[in-house]
């Protein structure tokens, strides 16, 4: 080892690559056929054949739930039975969403025009028949409230109008600069009339 340089370099020499194998199915077959044969057992078969355990072990319960057709596909295999159960849920599932579909659509018409509680207890209040308290209790919504919107609905406020804001733009625009100016002036030490 004394004297050797850093240049000098070893090799390695790889002696075993074995490439991914895939195995048809009727080597899947005869392998768990093999398995499942008096005196023969999964270990002893897959030592023999060169497989690892748990694929056979995923190949014959592939094969006791589903068969050919679950080996080939290399997936689980679902009977015709869970199939025919889950599309009768999924039917019914479905007739249930529209039922319940059809409700909320009707439902929902008549308080279209109420957005909380509190307006639709002003209304009952206002139309008459129902005491305010009873109203209220009923409802859960404070009493005071619902008495004054009883008898006067506020009046909404009026809309937005930009019309009266073109004229205060330059003032706000002019106020902005001397800011932008002052404060330029105070942080480097100079004030700028």
């Amino acid at each position: 080892m004394y004297g050797t340089s850093a240049k000098t370099s070893s090799t390695v020499e790889i002696v075993n690559i074995t490439p991914h194998r895939r195995w048809p199915v009727g080597g899947k077959v005869r392998l768990i056929e093999a398995s499942m044969a008096p005196g023969q057992s999964v270990s002893l078969v897959g030592r023999a054949y060169g497989v690892a355990l748990t694929l056979l072990y995923r190949w014959r319960r592939q094969m006791s739930e589903g068969g050919k057709t679950a080996i080939e596909a290399n997936d689980e295999v679902v009977s015709v039975a869970e199939v025919k159960a889950q599309k009768s849920k999924s039917v019914s599932w479905n007739a249930f969403l529209a039922t319940k579909r059809w409700k909320w659509k009707f439902s929902r018409k008549p308080f279209a025009l109420v957005a909380k509680k509190t307006h639709l207890a002003a209304a009952l209040v206002r139309r008459g028949g129902f005491p305010v308290k009873r109203v209220t209790e009923a409802m859960a919504v404070p009493r005071s409230n619902t008495y004054e919107r009883s008898r006067s609905p506020r009046p909404r406020p009026e809309r937005y109008s930009k019309a009266e804001d073109v004229l205060l733009l330059p003032l706000i625009g002019n106020i902005w600069a001397d800011a932008r100016r002052m404060a330029i002036g105070v942080f480097s030490g100079l004030i700028v009339n």
